[in-house]
This record gives C-alpha cells, structure tokens and sequence, in this order.
C-alpha cells in the first residue's frame, strides 16, 4: 500500500505526507490457491477523504480519481514483486546451502539438520 501512496503522490507532484493527509485508500484482499499450485489475489480499493474521522466516508478530493488508483496500484503491484523459490528445489526455512546435484540440503539454525527428500520421478 505504501507503494500506491508513493506513487500517487509523485503523480500529482505533492508529497507522500501531503498525499496521506488526503486520502484514504482502504481495500479488501483474497488469496486463493490455485489447482496448478499458483497463488491468485483479489483486491478490492477504495479511495476517500482522509479528513473524516474513521467509520465516516466522504468523497475524496476532486483530483483523486478511480482511475488515478488504479494505475497506482499497477504501478506499485508490479514494483512490490517478491521472488519466488524455485519449486523443483528441496527446500528447508533455515537453508545455508544445497547440494546442487543432489536432494540433500543443509540447514542451520539451534541444531545442524540433514535433510533428504526422495523426488518421484513421473
């Protein structure tokens, strides 16, 4: 979300402060695991005046629009992206190293772990 405020900020040539001060960008959000294993979001936005004490919505200003939002919110969706662990790898939370041929990865934390995993081959 900080993303969306920054952006928007700069598209309107006010600062992040100035711009918070304005709006309010409140939103719903869904995940959904998908059956290929992906993750699918959904969000729903919604821009009002900042000015209003909470539970009360008003319109926001003239020059924050539905569309202004939304092509913040590409902006800052494509910005905020995360990497993702390669899928085919053995993977363990606390993973220093791994063996690049083989299933066996070594893990670091209180105690020095072996971990093997067998990987089914279809």
């Amino acid at each position: 979300m900080d993303l969306a405020y920054r952006r928007m900020a700069r598209m309107e040539g006010i600062s992040e402060r100035a711009c918070r001060t304005a709006v309010r960008i409140s939103y719903v959000k869904v995940a959904e695991g998908q059956a290929r294993g992906a993750v699918h979001f959904h969000a729903l936005l919604r821009l009002d005046d900042a000015t209003t004490p909470d539970g009360v919505w008003a319109p926001p200003p003239g020059w924050a629009s539905g569309k202004l939002l939304a092509d913040c919110w590409r902006w800052a969706v494509t910005h905020a992206e995360q990497p993702c662990p390669n899928p085919r790898a053995a993977i363990c939370p606390r993973t220093l190293t791994r063996c690049p041929r083989s299933s066996t990865v070594a893990c670091s934390g209180r105690n020095t772990v072996q971990h093997r995993w067998t990987r089914s081959r279809r």
